[in-house]
């Protein structure tokens, strides 16, 4: 197998992922793949592509699933993710990737990747001749945590290392230039070799271009191949994901609206033609006017489809629609004058978001190991914590359970930290607030002034 060649078992997908990918853009996306998704209206219009871009431009396309990523993004990330870092961990999360993105936009397009399809999260462990770490960081030298879309991964393959189920060879993409390849060597330490192409072509696999042995804060070589994978339930390998059916459903949603288009364009609107004119004879006719008819035989007929023969294709379309709206639930609902039951309701909406949910505990968990990968390279010991929103249904807190939980506070049953996030959750404060921005703001007002004498200098009590 080529350097540069992907994996049976990723290849099989870049179908789905390109798919899925054009769909979610969008109208734009999905016009421009032209009979990638919408098949000429007859065989003369393959001939003819000026009459085939005439009638694609003229077939809407429902931006369903644009829609439901949107949403599922905006309920994921209607609060902020919380982040219990070390010090110097939480010194850099301002600057987390390689590009220069901080730790909530990074979360931000991991869970987009993670509903989209499959990538890899990659912290980058940098080598350093600093005399010391603090030196190391000042310089810019410290790790970084990159993500790697599906594109852009050629090869995870997995084994049994120290008795767990870990990857033990990954290659990726960095650009069409360089192809990255991580492995461990006979003694179980990690090696990365790259490869860079050489008048247009990669060389074979063992003659890289440069070979890497990383190192941890303290010099001692790495075991772990730094790769975190992002899923929907945490897999090592491509799976389907939520949102595939609706992209699905959006593209026969497509192929039926150009069905509907083709009868209006050729089939219920009227067409003139004359009867009793020799071939190639010109004839002046305004709609609306009059026409002078060249010959004294000849006669204008006006022939259509009736119009009701639409209605079954819109049914369709009104019944695709109905799926989308099932398929990503508030959605996309259109408005339904009788209310559900309150049972209905809850079990519909817990439905949806428990599978947000475990998307969001998926990506967490992902980016959780990266950051405990820094930690660790960062010289710092302790717990990691990173955890995207699963509350996704605001509820206010009433009168009783505010002085329930300030109770427990009191009591010394109940953290102030958890009491502001509770309280906060519950409605309390705004949704952007920190407890840290919090406790400022209490300091600032109740600090005392001091009283300060006409010299300026500050009065004895």
């Amino acid at each position: 197998m080529a350097i540069d060649e992907r994996s049976e078992i990723f290849a099989k997908h870049v179908e789905r992922i390109e798919r899925n990918r054009d769909v979610i853009a969008g109208t734009r996306a999905v016009k421009k793949a032209g009979t990638k998704y919408l098949p000429c209206a007859f065989k003369q219009q393959a001939e003819d592509d000026e009459s085939y871009q005439r009638y694609k431009m003229q077939v809407p396309f429902y931006p369903a699933a644009s829609r439901a990523h949107d949403g599922f993004m905006g309920m994921a990330f209607r609060k902020e993710p919380v982040a219990e870092l070390p010090p110097r961990t939480s010194q850099i999360k301002s600057i987390i990737t390689n590009r220069g993105d901080s730790l909530e936009r990074l979360a931000k397009y991991t869970f987009a990747e993670a509903i989209t399809g499959h990538a890899l999260l990659v912290t980058d462990h940098p080598a350093s001749s600093a005399t010391s770490l603090a030196t190391a960081i000042d310089e810019g030298i410290r790790p970084f945590i990159n993500l790697y879309k599906f594109e852009h991964i050629l090869e995870y393959t997995v084994g049994i290392v120290r008795n767990m189920q870990k990857p033990i060879r990954v290659r990726l993409l960095d650009n069409d230039e360089t192809v990255r390849l991580y492995k461990l060597d006979k003694d179980g330490f990690v090696v990365i070799e790259l490869y860079k192409k050489v008048e247009g072509s990669f060389p074979p696999e063992g003659a890289p271009t440069q070979t890497f042995k990383p190192t941890d804060a303290n010099g001692n070589r790495i075991v772990d191949i730094p790769v975190d994978p992002v899923s929907l339930d945490g897999e090592f390998h491509p799976t389907t994901g939520p949102l595939d059916n609706v992209v699905e459903t959006n593209l026969d949603h497509y192929l039926k609206q150009g069905q509907l288009t083709v009868l209006t364009l050729y089939g219920i609107s009227p067409f003139l033609f004359f009867s009793g004119v020799e071939r190639g004879t010109d004839i002046d006719w305004v709609p609306g006017g009059v026409f002078c008819d060249p010959e004294k035989e000849a006669k204008p007929y006006v022939v259509s489809v009736p119009a009701d023969h639409a209605i079954p294709l819109e049914h369709q379309l009104q019944s695709l629609e109905d799926r989308l709206a099932t398929l990503t639930s508030r959605i996309l609902a259109r408005h339904k004058p009788v209310a559900e039951a309150a049972e209905t309701e809850a079990m519909r909406q817990g439905a949806e978001n428990s599978v947000l949910a475990m998307i969001a505990n998926s990506v967490s968990e992902a980016i959780e190991k990266a950051l405990q990968r820094v930690a660790m390279f960062l010289g710092e010991e302790g717990s990691v914590r990173f955890q995207i929103n699963t509350d996704y249904i605001p509820a206010n807190l009433d009168a009783n359970q505010i002085k329930a939980l300030l109770e427990l506070n009191q009591a010394g049953r109940y953290s102030d930290e958890s009491l502001f996030y509770k309280l906060r959750d519950g409605g309390q404060y705004d949704e952007t607030l920190t407890y840290d921005e919090e406790k400022k703001r209490i300091a600032a007002s109740t600090a005392v002034e001091v009283p300060v004498s006409p010299t300026g200098l500050a009065s004895p009590e």
